[in-house]
């Protein structure tokens, strides 16, 4: 019986051996789940840093370029005006060429000439603002009164013309393609007391 006991309690230890084997390989098992988890979970943490880098970079450039974009478009812009502003004044400089003319036939010849010589300067420098976009504002005596283009000076009483139309024109007014550059100054037919009744 001594045998039996022996060999069953062999058997006993074998299978505690056997089962503690088990318990043994099965904590590694577990640790290699973690141990695998943690690289994983760390490559993924290396690919989203080196992306946000990527990403970072990528901001920075185009920050770049837009701030160099902005700089280019400035000087453009400053040297369309430069040049702009260029041709403008050189296309007024045969208007002030007949006005010195106008002036030197003056003392020559006397009055008829200046008048012909001023008559012709205005009319090739109205061509020249013309050619820039700037044209005289509509305005003349019987005219509908426009607040939009026309700046009242003074309202007067008029026989011949309705009230809140033209009655003189002080100055003449322009535009610079759709702006308005001065308002005609103007005086304005008010509404007369016998008008009002």
């Amino acid at each position: 019986m001594s045998e039996k006991r022996s060999s069953s309690d062999a058997e006993s230890a074998k299978k505690d051996s056997d089962d503690s084997f088990f318990e043994a390989k099965a904590e590694p098992c577990v640790d290699d789940a973690k141990t695998q988890t943690t690289v994983e979970q760390a490559a993924e943490v290396a690919v989203a840093q080196d992306e946000q880098s990527k990403l970072k970079d990528s901001l920075l450039r185009a920050m770049a370029e837009n701030e160099n974009l902005q700089k280019r478009f400035q000087r453009e812009k400053e040297d369309l005006i430069k040049h702009s502003l260029n041709q403008f004044a050189h296309d007024l400089l045969p208007v002030l060429d007949n006005f010195s003319r106008a002036l030197a036939a003056a003392g020559d010849a006397g009055g008829k000439t200046l008048i012909e010589g001023i008559k012709m300067t205005e009319k090739e420098l109205m061509a020249v603002l013309e050619r820039h976009g700037v044209k005289p504002v509509k305005a003349a005596p019987g005219d509908a009164f426009d607040a939009a283009h026309h700046q009242a000076m003074v309202e007067v009483e008029h026989a011949n013309i309705k009230p809140g139309q033209i009655a003189e024109v002080f100055q003449t007014g322009y535009i610079i393609h759709d702006r308005l550059l001065r308002p005609a100054l103007v005086s304005v037919v008010k509404e007369t007391a016998a008008e009002a009744k």
